[in-house]
């Protein structure tokens, strides 16, 4: 019977244990990675008013949420990794499902 238990654990566990995943991609110019948290800033900017501003260098990624809210552990873990790319701040770019994709941008 504690056997019945533990492959359920463990099969609930595969199916929603392991939160979100998070990912970056570079493009553009190269800048120095940051060690977060960096002070990164969420903007509210459309593509053209951030395209004023930044030069965009990368895109953050976020899968399998459990919600499409963007709660402060998601924001760290996008932090760390448009960090990592070295962006000032990120825009949110598309928004599907259980899918967020940031666009990293760099102060000009």
């Amino acid at each position: 019977m504690t056997h019945r238990w533990g492959f359920a654990l463990v099969l609930a566990c595969l199916a929603g244990c392991g939160g979100h995943r998070v990912s970056a991609a570079r493009m553009g110019a190269v800048y120095t990675a940051k060690k977060a948290p960096c002070g990164l800033r969420f903007e509210n900017l459309n593509h053209q008013e951030a395209s004023a501003k930044f030069d965009m260098i990368g895109l953050v990624t976020v899968t399998d949420m459990p919600s499409s809210a963007l709660t402060d552990e998601v924001k760290r873990d996008v932090e760390r990794e448009a960090c990592g790319l070295g962006a000032d701040a990120v825009t949110l770019n598309a928004g599907v499902g259980n899918v967020l994709q940031f666009a990293a941008w760099h102060a000009k």
